[in-house]
């Protein structure tokens, strides 16, 4: 097997988890002292709308927002917690529930 020299610019997926490659990708997480700033990708909708759900772990309380683009910034959380969130397009189809911990 050869190794690789060069950077490759293709998200990770798992063989056995081809279904995701369909689904919103978050590809950037960024911690603030009271919220997180993240992006996402999502390659195969075209006009589709998304919302942001995200909850504070160990609670069963969720919350939602609806996104402009495919970036957001979520503020006025309380600091050094650990909240999960993922990215939910219009036709139910979320990305991987991703863990950020405020903070920073």
């Amino acid at each position: 097997m050869k190794a690789s020299r060069s950077w490759s610019c293709e998200r990770y997926l798992p063989l056995h988890e081809k279904d995701r490659a369909r689904a919103p990708y978050v590809c950037r997480i960024a911690p603030l002292a009271d919220g997180f700033e993240f992006d996402f990708l999502d390659f195969f909708a075209e006009n589709a709308e998304y919302r942001l759900e995200w909850k504070e772990c160990g609670s069963d309380e969720t919350f939602s927002e609806p996104l402009a683009d495919f970036s957001g910034r979520v503020t006025g959380l309380r600091s050094d917690r650990d909240y999960a969130f993922r990215v939910v397009r219009n036709d139910s189809v979320s990305s991987t529930e991703r863990l950020v911990h405020t903070g920073a």
